[in-house]
């Protein structure tokens, strides 16, 4: 698995968090917070994926300062 997928499932597991406590705290119903922070978390975690390799096409990585990511 590279680093960018690893990265992004990382951000996801934490954004899942903390999305389903919000929306749990304001749906106040378990079932349908849960539904919401599930399809959130597809949807967000494939946009973001795609949002990682675009920028890495557009900025592209210089040989000064390249970080393990490129």
């Amino acid at each position: 698995m590279n680093d960018k997928i690893k990265k992004v499932i990382i951000w996801r597991m934490l954004s899942f968090t903390i999305a389903g406590i919000i929306s749990y705290l304001y749906l106040e119903e378990f079932r349908k917070s849960l539904e919401l922070t599930i399809i959130l978390t597809i949807v967000l975690t494939t946009i973001h994926y795609f949002y990682e390799v675009a920028w890495e096409k557009k900025v592209g990585c210089s040989s000064i300062g390249r970080t393990p990511d490129c």
